[in-house]
Parts: C-alpha cells; structure tokens; sequence
C-alpha cells in the first residue's frame, strides 16, 4: 500500500489525524471529522496555523473567540460549489458544533511566531 494511502481509523468523530511526523513531511498536518447532527469537535491549534474546511454539510463554527455562525453550503463533495472555510491563526482554538451531517477537514502548517491575526471565513455563493 502506498505511504500516501491512509484508511481511516473510524466511521465517525475524528478518523483522520495525519501529522508531518507520521507522514515523513516537513509541515502540512491534516485531520478529517465526520460528525453527525447535533455532535461537536474542538480542537487548538497551537503553534500551528490550520484552515478549517466544509467538505459536506453544515456546522456552527466557533474560533479565535468569535462566533462565524453556520458556515457550510454543499451537502455532498460532488456539487458543483466550493467548499466554506475558515483560516485560525496559530494558538487559536476551534469549536464545531453539526447542524447537518458533516465533513470537516482540518489543514495545518506551522505558524509563525507572534503571528496572532484574525481568524477570516471565507463564504462562497454558488
């Protein structure tokens, strides 16, 4: 099996948690969540910058102190409309909290040092 093949270690919840150590790369880190309606994830980011990413469904989205309301448009990866994504800072932490079904992919790369910035969403319109 190829080094780049990863099976998830669950149905849901967090199923993904690629580090660049259990990679062998030098940054990115990705995790991926799968909640169902009603469930939440939470996580802090550390010395890591990550951007948050509405693969399907529809979550709450608590970060860097604010609340960005319910982001998340598609509810299948196969629509034709970009996903809604969030950018946290370096030592900001996140909540999500399911309206739908979700999937929700959680990009990371290191961040720089006093590098504290506003989280931004990004909302796209079909």
């Amino acid at each position: 099996m190829s080094p780049l093949l990863r099976k998830p270690f669950g149905a849901h919840g967090k199923v993904h948690d690629i580090t660049p150590g259990s990679a062998g790369w030098r940054y990115v880190g990705f995790s991926l969540w799968r909640l169902r309606a009603g469930e939440t994830a939470a996580e802090a980011a550390g010395d890591r910058e990550a951007i948050l990413v509405m693969v399907e469904g529809k979550a709450r989205l608590a970060a860097a102190g604010r609340d960005w309301g319910v982001l998340g448009q598609r509810m299948d990866v196969f629509e034709k409309s970009p996903p809604h994504c969030l950018y946290l800072p370096n030592g900001a932490e996140w909540k999500a909290a399911a309206e739908t079904d979700c999937v929700i992919a959680v990009c990371s790369a290191p961040g720089k040092e006093g590098m504290r910035r506003a989280a931004s969403a990004r909302k796209t319109s079909p």
